[in-house]
């Protein structure tokens, strides 16, 4: 009932529509979150919540981008970049940059993904940059820097708690060990990634899905090396990825 107009006090009902928005994006349901992040969008302009329609239109370009309309999706992630500048919210411009390099990324435009992320993660103090810039440079085919990147990124999320950027550096690790030769170190790391991905909701997409989905295809044959992988823990994981990787 909080979702319908009247329903709820109108704070109420954005928090409601917000949170609905985001469960659906977490069932992978794009044109759900997409309908319901519309509704916040218009309930924020009624309300004149500037910072909440910044917000709406950050989920509304996520909901677009899982549903296809990259066009769409780029269009809000330029209006909330716009509004979170006029406010002054650097998490906001910080996650508009982000996504718009996503979508770069996906388009090929390396070059441009890889400014995006650089400006993003000057206000993230770094984060879930890091690991995307890993993939524009494995992508370019700069593996030892995608190394690098990844393996940063890794310690990050790792000392943070952050498993789903944990689980994102191991798939871009073992698509590296895939490249380089390896599949029986690929498929321990895309085994433990895969094992961590099951107590969570995790959906990967784009660049990390194809580096996935074509690492998964070359270690098809490495079934005791990828049950040794899902077999770990995240620490036991995380030392493994490690471990061929010099320390700053």
């Amino acid at each position: 009932q909080g979702l319908e107009p009247g329903g709820a006090p109108g704070p109420l009902r954005l928090r409601a529509l917000n949170w609905a928005s985001a469960a659906a994006m977490s069932m992978g349901d794009g044109k759900e979150a997409r309908a319901l992040a519309e509704m916040s969008l218009t309930l924020c302009r009624e309300l004149g919540d500037q910072a909440g329609l910044a917000h709406a239109m950050l989920m509304l370009g996520n909901a677009c981008h899982v549903d296809g309309d990259h066009t769409r999706a780029r269009s809000a992630f330029e209006e909330c970049r716009g509004l979170s500048e006029e406010l002054g919210r650097e998490p906001g411009i910080a996650s508009a940059i982000h996504n718009l390099g996503l979508l770069d990324l996906e388009a090929g435009e390396y070059e441009l993904a890889q400014h995006r992320f650089e400006q993003a993660s000057v206000f993230e103090g770094a984060g879930d940059s890091i690991s995307e810039l890993g993939f524009v440079a494995f992508l370019q085919g700069r593996h030892e820097d995608a190394l690098t990147l990844f393996a940063d990124a890794l310690r990050r999320s790792s000392s943070e708690g952050n498993t789903p950027m944990v689980i994102e550096c191991l798939i871009g690790l073992a698509g590296i060990s895939r490249a380089s030769g390896n599949p029986e170190r690929a498929a321990r790391l895309l085994g433990s990634a895969d094992a961590l991905a099951d107590d969570i909701v995790f959906r990967p997409a784009g660049a990390m899905k194809e580096t996935q989905q074509r690492t998964k295809a070359v270690v098809s044959s490495q079934s005791e090396a990828w049950a040794e992988g899902r077999g770990w823990s995240i620490d036991a994981a995380v030392e493994y990825a490690l471990s061929n990787v010099a320390s700053d």
